[in-house]
Order: structure tokens, then sequence, then C-alpha cells
């Protein structure tokens, strides 16, 4: 009987420690996957971070393209295709109130800076705002036809 006993006690241990071996490894497993969890975490935080500056910076513009067509086939140059200008517009919200934009104008043989201002608007009675740089000054047929007519 007592060797019986002494069986049943020597399994019961070692049952016991089986389970307390498992559940340190259970629990190492978990800490484990909560330092990957955090880590994860901050790489989130630090990425919306970055984030959140890149969306106060806009980028726009068009391209203004030409066809050319000849009616005679033996004229130099045939027909063809051409850029008349191309622009690309920049806008930074540096705060709430304050923007800057840069615009220049790809134009062919010329580069020329047709934008380059700051604007700031008051933020607290929003009745003023201060303009400050380059501003595009009219220079095309219709605005000037336009501008003589007033």
């Amino acid at each position: 009987m007592k060797r019986f006993t002494l069986i049943v006690l020597l399994l019961v241990s070692g049952l016991i420690f089986k389970a307390n071996a498992q559940e340190a490894t259970v629990n190492e497993k978990l800490t484990e996957v909560n330092d990957k969890i955090s880590g994860l975490t901050e790489r989130l935080a630090t990425d919306e971070a970055d984030l959140q500056k890149l969306t106060k910076i806009k980028v726009s513009g068009y391209i203004q393209a030409q066809w050319q067509n000849y009616e005679n086939l033996n004229t130099q140059p045939s027909n063809f295709f051409s850029i008349r200008r191309a622009r690309v517009k920049f806008t930074y919200e540096a705060a709430d109130g304050i923007k800057f934009v840069l615009q220049p104008d790809f134009s062919p043989g010329a580069l020329a800076l047709k934008d380059a201002y700051v604007v700031m608007n008051d933020r607290w009675t929003k009745s003023f705002s201060l303009w400050m740089g380059k501003f595009n000054r009219p220079n095309y047929e219709v605005e000037e036809k336009f501008l003589n007519v007033l």
C-alpha cells in the first residue's frame, strides 16, 4: 500500500510540476507577444505623426497641350502634339490661418514663377487677411480686353 501511495504522490507531483512548467512557458509567450504589440503600437504612433505632417502639403497642377494639324502632308514639320504650358502648385498650411503657396510655370523655353506668396488669415475675428509675395498678374488677351472694358 505504501508503494501505491508513493507512486500516486510521484505522479501527482509530476503533473503539478509539468503544469507549472507549461504555465511558465505560456507566461513567457504572452510577455513576448505583448512586447511585440507595444513595439508595433509605438511605430504606428510615429507613422501617424509623420502622416499628419504630410497632410498639410497639397500638390495640384495642370498641363495644357495643343495639337497642330497641317493639311499639306509634305509640310515640315508634320502634325504633332506640343505642350503650351505646365504648372504645378504646392500649398503648405503651416498652422491654422497661415498658408504658403508656390507655383512655377514650365512653359517651353522658359521657367517662370507665377505665384509665391504667404496668406495669413485672422483666426479670431475672421475679418481680414494679409497677403505677401508675388502674385499672378493678368497677361492674357481676354483679361486685357476685360480690363479695358472696365
